[in-house]
């Protein structure tokens, strides 16, 4: 048997959870932690503005934060986000996130 040496789970804006719990737990036990769908599995860089936009076959549209009243919920949220100058995508936006 291994030590573990990292856990992985989601952690973003949407999921901030781990918080109060997992990483402080994660610190005590010397344990790494890799947060997994920092821009919230695609929907905080602001280029997903339509379910239409995803595959039929896309999990998301079936994921609560994707679907109906949520979705344009979520989306009132990014928009009010702070978008990266021209040129930045991807992680750069994490950057500009205060």
């Amino acid at each position: 048997m291994h030590p573990v040496a990292a856990l992985q789970t989601e952690y973003s804006l949407w999921t901030r959870d781990v918080e109060a719990e997992l990483l402080p737990l994660l610190r005590k036990l010397g344990i790494g932690f890799v947060p997994c769908s920092p821009l919230g599995h695609g929907f905080l860089t602001g280029e997903i503005r339509s379910p239409e936009q995803l595959a039929d076959n896309d999990w998301r549209k079936t994921n609560p934060r994707f679907t109906g009243e949520n979705f344009r919920r979520n989306l009132r949220i990014v928009d009010d986000l702070p978008m990266p100058p021209e040129g930045i995508n991807g992680a750069g936006i994490l950057i500009v996130i205060p």
